[in-house]
This record gives C-alpha cells, structure tokens and sequence, in this order.
C-alpha cells in the first residue's frame, strides 16, 4: 500500500510541476508555490524538472525497445551527460519514472477489465 501511495505521489507532484511550476508567470510565484510543500516533495520536484518525466519515458521505451538492447551503464552515462547531473541521480529518476509507468499500466489493465 505504502508503494501505491508514494507513487501517487509523485504523480501529484508531476501534475503540480506542470500546473504551478512550468506554467508559472513569475519567480516569486514559483517559489510560493514550492514553500507549501515539505522537503521531500521539494526534492521529488527538483528532480522532475530537471529530468522531466516524458523525456525520461521515451529514453526508457527506447531502451526496452532497442534489439540487441544498449548496454545499462552506457544508457545511465549517456542521459547524465544529456542532463549534466551524476549517475545516482539518473538512476533515482529512472526508477521514479518506472514505478510510475508500471502504475499507469496496471490502472489501464484494471479499467479494460472493468469494462
């Protein structure tokens, strides 16, 4: 349940990135938007928009997807490079961006059953 949860989560803060953060007019806005929530959230939000989630999906589907498949290491380094951060720091965000896909898949499964 916990794991539910905290994947909800992050797909609250990818919405709230998106309604209050990219959309937003100001700095000063931004920022009172981002003093409402806790550190952990903060954190979640930096590196959402650092790593916005849609690029990382497709490098993800790329990677799952390309035959003979990319050496794991090689994709980690290719994307730090692309983003200029460290390679613990992709990894965190690539399993993020995971758990959310697999949630996503798994509420679309439930919904083709109830139909």
């Amino acid at each position: 349940m916990r794991n539910t949860q905290e994947v909800e989560k992050f797909i609250e803060l990818e919405q709230f990135l998106k309604d209050n953060i990219l959309k937003t007019i100001t700095i000063k806005e931004g920022l009172d938007s981002l003093l409402k929530l806790n550190t952990i959230e903060k954190n979640y939000l930096i590196l959402a928009y650092l790593l916005p989630k849609e690029e990382i999906e497709e490098a993800i589907n790329l990677y799952d997807n390309t035959h003979p498949r990319v050496d794991e290491l090689l994709f980690v380094h290719s994307l730090s490079i692309k983003y200029n951060v460290d390679k613990n720091t992709i990894i965190k965000r690539i399993q993020q961006v995971r758990r959310i896909m697999r949630y996503e898949e798994n509420l679309s499964k439930k919904s083709k059953k109830t139909k």
